[in-house]
């Protein structure tokens, strides 16, 4: 059973009181749906932000950002961390 979501009340212009239910941006944007699309986009708003602030090409920034990261895998010992 979903739960319901909560109601949020405010007066328009006209002095109507309308009621609207809170869902999250993810379901109501029909631009965050897409997954590929939003992390294009995402890439590329970060890219140009970051390129403003520190003077560097946005395709340089945009080539770190989608670059794949190499992680170390952790070791375990068995034994506890103290």
């Amino acid at each position: 059973m979903m739960a319901s979501l909560p109601i949020i009340r405010y007066t328009c212009p006209k002095k109507r009181l309308i009621a609207m239910q809170k869902k999250p941006l993810i379901e109501t944007n029909p631009h965050l749906t897409v997954t590929a699309r939003y992390r294009k986009a995402l890439v590329a708003n970060v890219a140009s932000s970051t390129a403003i602030e520190t003077g560097t090409s946005v395709e340089s920034i945009a080539r770190l950002l989608t670059k794949p990261r190499k992680t170390q895998a952790i070791k375990k010992t068995g034994r506890s961390p103290r």
